[in-house]
Parts: structure tokens; C-alpha cells; sequence
């Protein structure tokens, strides 16, 4: 079992802690509606330390994250934050994540904790000269979301946070704010799992601690909570966002899970010619959000229906902390991905009805 350098903060709270791909992390503190809606209205502070950190340098390495990801990061400015998948030949997605250039040839890539061995050795296996390293050990990520994150991290430094943009990264001074004696530079970036607005901070793991007490600080005339994992995936949910290892587990392909916003098809890439020949046909399964009309709640692995027949699966599903109604992600069979279809989800026996929505479920 791994521990983060907030461990110790977690488990004198009271969190119910879990096993999280080896990692043991708080699941809550007080309870996820309540974890949730501290997000949505005002600030929470999560400790995302179980993500993986790899660092991708070299000569030749812009050439080896051209032919890795679908995305353009290749082409990125330093700090330029991009989402992407990684594809295995058949064009199935292996991981999402965001990369950031940090140097001239040398880039932060951020995957899922429950992938991290899969894709060290898979950037191993196509790497050249390029160095790999897998860093995830050494330091602490620090989420801060919601809409008064800014106001609360703006405390803790003289850089103006109005100019770091949406999905942008820079090296900022966090800790003493106007007394810069005691400030340590972070690697802090406008991103999030939440749709909210807010940061990721990451950081050596000696000041993980520091910085996490000092935000908590900073937030209290804001409301600020620390989230667990249980609230985290509400969140994300609420906003349609993958999750890795549930709503594809090398199973999907990009074009399924709806994704081809993150694919710039003018370079090759791995999986490029898989995923043009199902582009072809246009008859593939496709990701869709389905809000019940009943009373509900419904979980992963439940089947979708029309007319009595299986038409799909659900991939993840809860009752929305902000809608108060039951909310899933699925695959469905391309002609029932339509806005408006009207479906049922079978749920301990019973069909529930339901329809396809526009995602997100919330704004």
C-alpha cells in the first residue's frame, strides 16, 4: 500500500479511507452530496497524489509524442496543457491524460493511477534515445476547484493568476504570498476532473503538506473542504468525463467514446489507420449520457433496452448530487445515440425509463 504526503491529514479527519489502485486514499470526509455541492457553490481541495507524473525527455522526443498520442502536443508551447488518448494499434484507447511541454523536448505526462505500469512500459516500448522516467513517487498533486479556487490560491502568491488561462501551466511561487522569503515554485496548471474552475499544483512531496494546510487556510472564509475520491467521481460524472479503467479499459475506441475533438488527424499516430477505417463505416457504438425518468440509480455493467432488446451497457451512473435524479454514461448501439431517444435501463430486475441528453448533465 502507497501512501501520499497528505495521508496523515487524511486520517486524522476521520476519512473513510480505501484501496485505490494501491494507493490509500479518502473515499469522504463527511459525506459526497455534501463533499460535491462545496465544489459546485464554492472550493474544494483534493489530494490527487495518486496520479502518475512521467517525464518524457531526450533528443527526438517531439517525434516520439507525435506518433504516441492523438492529439497535436508535439506542437504545444511550453505550458501549453493538452487532453489526449493514447491508442493501441486497433485504435482502443490505453489511458487519457494531459501532457504538458515543461522544457525544449521534455514533457509532464499525467496518466491514470491504475495505468501507470501499462503506459511507462509501453512509452518504453516505443521510445529510441528518449529518457523515461517514472516520477509519481516524488511528488504531490494537489487539486483546488470550484468557483472561488482562484480567489483562495491568489493568496498564496504575488503571480497574477488572471493570466494563467484555461488549460495553460507555468512555475508559480505558492506559500507566502506577499512574504516571498518562504514561497517554493510549483508546477501549477489550470485544469481539472471537476468542470469546475480551479488548479492542479504539483509539487516536491516535502511541501505537500505545507501547501495543503496553507490552502485550507487561505479558504476558510470561502467555505473550502477537503473532497475524497467519492465526490470526485460525481463530479466528473455530472460533466460526462471518462474515467480510465471504467468507461473504456482498452476496449473503446476514441471515436466511440465520442472523443474525436482530441484527434488531429494530420499526423500519423498509433492506431491512426484503425480508427479512419471505423470512421468509414459509421455504424460503431457510441458514448451517450441517459437521464432516468424514474426513481433510480443506476451502476455500471446495468443494460440499456429498446424495446426490449439490450441496445447497450452502462458505464458508470449515480444520483446527481445537483439534479436529484439518476444520471449515466454508457455505450449504446449508434442508432439509439440521438438526443431525446427514449430508452430503459434495467435495474434489479426492473425497467426503468430513460432518455439520451446532451452532455453534460450540468452546465
Amino acid at each position: 500500500m502507497k501512501f501520499t504526503p497528505i495521508y496523515e491529514y487524511h486520517k486524522a479527519q476521520g476519512a473513510k479511507l480505501v484501496n485505490f489502485n494501491g494507493w490509500e486514499m479518502p473515499l469522504l470526509y463527511s459525506s459526497i452530496v455534501n463533499e460535491h455541492l462545496a465544489v459546485r457553490n464554492a472550493v474544494g481541495l483534493f489530494d490527487v497524489s495518486h496520479m502518475g507524473d512521467i517525464l518524457v525527455s531526450g533528443k527526438g522526443t517531439n517525434e516520439l509524442m507525435k506518433r504516441l498520442f492523438t492529439n497535436d502536443v508535439f506542437n504545444a508551447e511550453f505550458g501549453h496543457a493538452k487532453y489526449t488518448h493514447i491508442l493501441n494499434e486497433e485504435g482502443k484507447i490505453l489511458d487519457d491524460m494531459i501532457v504538458i511541454p515543461i522544457r525544449e523536448e521534455k514533457y509532464l505526462c499525467v496518466p491514470n493511477a491504475g495505468t501507470i505500469q501499462k503506459i511507462l512500459k509501453w512509452f518504453k516500448g516505443h521510445a529510441t534515445t528518449q529518457k523515461i522516467e517514472n516520477v509519481t513517487d516524488k511528488y504531490v498533486c494537489i487539486a483546488i476547484q470550484g468557483p472561488k479556487a482562484s480567489d483562495t490560491l491568489q493568496k498564496l502568491t504575488n503571480y497574477d493568476l488572471n493570466d494563467l488561462k484555461f488549460f495553460r501551466a507555468d512555475y508559480i511561487p505558492l506559500g507566502g504570498g506577499r512574504d516571498q522569503s518562504i514561497d517554493r515554485e510549483c508546477l501549477v496548471s489550470r485544469t481539472g476532473y471537476t468542470g469546475e474552475d480551479g488548479f492542479e499544483i504539483t509539487a516536491e512531496n516535502d511541501i505537500g503538506r505545507y501547501l495543503w494546510d496553507l490552502i485550507l487556510l487561505a479558504g476558510e472564509e470561502f467555505g473550502i473542504k477537503p473532497i475524497g475520491l467519492g465526490a470526485r467521481d460525481t463530479l466528473r460524472l455530472e460533466k460526462g468525463f471518462l474515467l480510465s479503467g471504467q468507461d473504456f479499459n482498452d476496449n473503446r475506441t476514441t471515436l466511440e467514446a465520442n472523443h474525436e475533438w482530441v484527434v488531429e488527424w494530420d499526423h500519423d499516430f498509433i492506431g491512426k489507420v484503425a480508427l479512419l477505417k471505423q470512421k468509414e463505416k459509421e455504424d460503431y457504438d457510441r458514448f451517450v449520457g441517459i437521464q432516468l425518468l424514474e426513481k433510480g440509480v443506476p451502476r455500471y455493467g446495468y443494460k440499456i433496452m429498446k424495446d426490449g432488446e439490450t441496445v447497450g451497457e452502462v458505464t458508470s451512473g449515480c444520483i446527481s448530487p445537483c439534479l436529484k435524479k439518476g444520471i449515466a454514461l454508457g455505450y449504446v448501439k449508434n442508432e439509439y445515440k440521438e438526443v431525446s431517444t427514449k430508452v430503459e435501463i434495467l435495474i434489479r430486475g426492473k425497467k426503468l425509463k430513460g432518455e439520451v441528453v446532451k452532455l453534460p448533465f450540468v452546465k
